[in-house]
């Protein structure tokens, strides 16, 4: 069940929910109950911020355009990342294009591939995931797409990507960044170390995704909630949860009460090809604090990016 189908659903069955992963901005906006708190960050926040740091690293990249999936997060994100590029962007205010739009499961982007490498653009945010991401990756770099764009943002992918393509991994590709256990400021962090050493332990598995710690936060925040409460009786929680800051592999985080909208540090981070083992590598991770750049809580209103500050 998605996280829009189960919102309305959590009250009438007694539900504390966490929500590990969904961004889409209705969960705590106009379908907001106090059953369900967000675990990660919304869309506006999460894309807003890449799009911030994608133009503050890459300022001499002026032409943009985003390849998205045609649904509400895909448009969104989209939306909200070029909004994030016209603002940061130092100097003259870039061009953001029109985004090409795809479906989230698609395997063949001859098309979408043609209209990126006919457009001005030097500067790309992919907002498909998982092996579309994969298959994309693979087909445009066989026809040159590398060479056109000097910088790409994508969803979130991260080492899933690095680890598919390899020596092809795109020389300057930006990612959503949940965990690198072997890179500060995770690397040095008590919480991290300790999750990394138990995920070995368990998996046996040396290098684990950065998504496991995006379940590994969600699971905290329910334990905390638990833990301040002193029981398990829904209501003890939901309140104690409100109230509560924990440790994560990224440092502190909270939720905000209005909304339950979790409140952290997002990382992004930078990687590309290299010649030794896994042929791929993380090269700078940047932090940027979510409460420059989250949203008003409007609990039981939709959000609208045209009533903030442009």
């Amino acid at each position: 069940m998605t996280a829009l189908g189960l919102a309305p659903l959590a009250p009438e069955l007694n539900m504390a929910v966490m929500i590990v992963a969904a961004a889409g901005m209705p969960v705590t906006h106009e379908l907001f109950n106090p059953n369900i708190f967000r675990a990660t960050a919304n869309n506006y926040t999460q894309y807003s911020s890449l799009g911030r740091v994608l133009i503050e690293q890459n300022p001499d990249v002026r032409t943009w355009v985003s390849l998205a999936p045609d649904g509400d997060f895909g448009r969104d994100s989209a939306l909200f990342f070029g909004k994030a590029v016209e603002k940061y962007a130092p100097g003259e205010k870039p061009t953001v294009l029109d985004t090409i739009y795809t479906q989230a499961t698609a395997t063949d982007f001859r098309t979408q591939i043609n209209q990126l490498m006919s457009s001005d653009a030097e500067g790309l945010y992919i907002g498909i995931a998982a092996s579309a991401q994969i298959s994309f990756f693979q087909q445009a770099r066989s026809v040159g797409l590398y060479d056109k764009f000097k910088a790409i943002g994508e969803v979130g992918n991260g080492d899933i990507t690095g680890k598919a393509m390899g020596r092809n991994t795109h020389p300057n590709l930006w990612s959503v960044c949940h965990w690198i256990y072997n890179a500060e400021p995770f690397a040095s962090n008590p919480v991290s170390k300790q999750l990394y050493e138990d995920y070995v332990t368990l998996k046996g598995d040396e290098m684990p995704s950065a998504q496991v710690a995006a379940g590994h936060r969600a699971a905290m925040a329910i334990f905390e909630g638990i833990r301040a409460a002193g029981s398990t009786e829904t209501e003890a929680v939901l309140a104690a949860i409100e109230d509560v800051e924990f440790e994560t592999v990224g440092g502190p985080v909270s939720f905000r009460k209005e909304d339950h909208q979790l409140v952290n540090t997002n990382y992004y981070s930078q990687m590309g090809p290299s010649r030794e083992e896994p042929f791929f590598a993380f090269n700078k991770v940047v932090s940027i604090d979510a409460a420059e750049m989250i949203e008003p809580a409007t609990p039981g209103k939709a959000f609208d990016i045209s009533e903030l500050p442009q």
